[in-house]
């Protein structure tokens, strides 16, 4: 028995034989809600990133841990996340970036400083508060188009908040910055995450969204 609120089957064939229990949308959203208005702290240091934001033309952008969990060299990781800022975003736009918690600190400022000159750029750089799970920032994100640059956390983001999400990833860029050895595997989950966003907008909330083919 399995009770999931984004039923996802990497397999193609773990959830067939299980009783699978869909929490309605309502109930997940209800709970979601709750957690965040309690959030004080992390509140504050939304709404103080935001300020002085007006509601448009705000990206979000979600960095990954791509170089230290040893999916491409660092180097690669830099260059291929200012190329997909780059090619997605347009220059002048209000950027907020976020690292993820273990990226290495050379990461993002490299990344940021070759960036500074072409964006209005925000860096969530607050060490407690930036371990949180991205999809409790509702202030900051109700604000912003989310663009993750690789993250099951878009499919999160979408389905709870309903946000416009970029996933600028693709199997061009996979093939050309990630070490030849981890390139299928890569495809496989990018796929299923933009197949799970897709799938969104059909899904019966009781079935599995997504799941490999066989």
């Amino acid at each position: 028995f399995a009770v999931l609120v984004l039923p996802l089957d990497f397999s193609g064939s773990y959830l067939e034989n299980i009783e699978l229990l869909v929490p309605d949308k309502e109930f997940v959203v209800g709970i979601y809600k709750k957690i965040c208005a309690n959030l004080d702290e992390l509140n504050d240091y939304c709404n103080n990133l935001i300020k002085d934001t007006v509601a448009s033309n705000n990206y979000l952008v979600l960095l990954s841990n791509l170089s230290l969990s040893q999916l491409m060299s660092q180097e690669n990781e830099i260059i291929m996340c200012k190329e997909i800022i780059r090619t997605t975003i347009k220059s002048g736009s209000k950027l907020f970036i976020k690292a993820h918690p273990r990226a290495p600190t050379e990461v993002i400022a490299s990344i940021v400083d070759g960036l500074k000159s072409e964006y209005k750029l925000t860096i969530i750089d607050n060490d407690g508060l930036s371990k949180m799970p991205i999809e409790l920032w509702g202030e900051l994100i109700e604000k912003c188009t989310i663009v993750p640059i690789f993250s099951t956390s878009a499919i999160n983001m979408k389905y709870i908040s309903n946000k416009e999400v970029i996933l600028p990833l693709n199997d061009r860029l996979i093939k050309k910055y990630f070490y030849n050895d981890q390139v299928d595997d890569i495809i496989m989950s990018n796929q299923s995450i933009k197949q799970s966003i897709i799938s969104l907008e059909s899904w019966d909330g009781k079935s599995v969204l997504w799941k490999a083919l066989k």
